[in-house]
């Protein structure tokens, strides 16, 4: 993805500039924090929701496509073949020949402008190409987060980039059908599973409510039948596999409710997050992050103030006098940065000889 070569470049960059700076200057390095991975997170888990959308869109509307090309293809091929077998037909039969004819030329016009109306084809290339768009997007934010935190590139540069590409993604993307959605939500919430033709019929048995409630014992347990057998007959054994396949059936139904109710799903699917809960609240790790950033700026700090002494010193004792500013800034400028050479660092430099000079 562009995003990532762009970010690449850019932490390049900045290390070269760095690489270039003294080595008594002080930059602090970008660290990556628990927020900045739960703001990649969220938006790989909704490019993820928004991939498998778009290509279940676009196989539905494939679908429609091919429903509503080959009846206008057959009809076509019918007609054309019957306009040169007119003389053929009888001459009491031609009137009612040109009339079916042309019939099915109408239906044929119909279906075809009804195509056109509802832009089939071009939503279905649409919803192709949008999913592998956000199925890239998802994969690119996979792989980045599966690095070690020192192996990424530096977070605002990934933020920037990645918000860029989500936005764009987004208004370039066709909108979602509402069936999708709630076949999206169907799948991954364990109900569509439970439509099948056998819980249908189940559901019509006169015991349909105790069958329901010892289903889960019927699946863990055995009957006390085979119990008190002990016998491992082929019945036995084609009863155990129902068991288990019924089992292993349901703990994929209950995996997937599990992992459809962690991820972050788009607003489209009916998802409400107020604001609140993004809001940047700090934790234990964060504050000894922060402490750490905090002791790294006053180290450096107490090391621009023993160069600016360490200088003063030194002029005082060759020429007799204190420098100047001017002369302080020309003599540190070499150890220290230029925007960090202040007349604050110039005072606290002099009092260690004769308390202070510039006001």
């Amino acid at each position: 993805m562009d995003v990532l070569e762009d970010s690449s470049t850019s932490s390049q960059q900045g290390e070269k500039i760095s690489n270039g700076n003294n080595k008594n200057n002080t930059l602090i390095k970008e660290v990556w924090t628990y927020h900045h991975e739960k703001i990649f997170i969220e938006w790989a888990d909704k490019a993820m929701c928004y991939r498998w959308l778009h290509n279940s869109a676009h196989i539905d509307y494939k679908c429609y496509n091919t429903w509503f090309t080959i009846p206008v293809i057959c009809i076509s091929t019918v007609t054309g073949t019957a306009n040169f077998a007119q003389e053929r037909f009888q001459d009491d039969m031609k009137s009612l020949v040109q009339i079916a004819i042309g019939s099915f030329n109408i239906i044929a016009a119909i279906l075809t402008t009804v195509q056109q109306f509802l832009k089939i084809s071009e939503l279905n290339e649409a919803h192709r190409v949008s999913s592998l768009l956000w199925g890239k997007f998802y994969r690119d934010i996979k792989v980045e987060m599966a690095k070690s935190p020192s192996e990424r590139n530096p977070p605002s540069v990934l933020l920037k980039h990645c918000k860029n590409e989500y936005d764009r993604l987004m208004e370039v993307s066709p909108i979602i059908p509402q069936f999708t959605i709630t076949n999206f939500k169907e799948t991954f919430s364990g109900k569509r599973r439970s439509k099948t033709i056998g819980n249908r019929f189940r559901s019509l048995c006169c015991v349909s409510l105790s069958c329901n409630d010892d289903k889960g014992d019927y699946m863990v347990h055995e009957t006390e039948d085979d119990d008190e057998s002990g016998l491992s007959t082929p019945m036995n054994s084609k009863k155990s596999n129902i068991k288990h396949r019924k089992l292993s059936e349901k703990e994929k139904i209950e995996k997937m409710k599990m992992a459809f109710e962690k991820i972050h799903k788009p607003e489209i699917c009916d998802e409400l997050v107020s604001t609140e809960e993004t809001r940047f609240k700090l934790g234990p790790n964060d504050y000894i992050e922060d402490n750490s950033v905090e002791i790294q700026l006053i180290e450096a700090r107490k090391q621009r103030e023993l160069i600016g002494a360490t200088f003063v010193n030194d002029f005082s004792i060759l020429n007799g006098r204190e420098p100047t500013f001017i002369e302080f800034k020309d003599g540190v400028i070499k150890s220290i940065q230029k925007e960090f050479i202040k007349v604050d660092l110039y005072n606290k430099s002099v009092r260690e000889l004769k308390g202070p000079v510039l006001a």
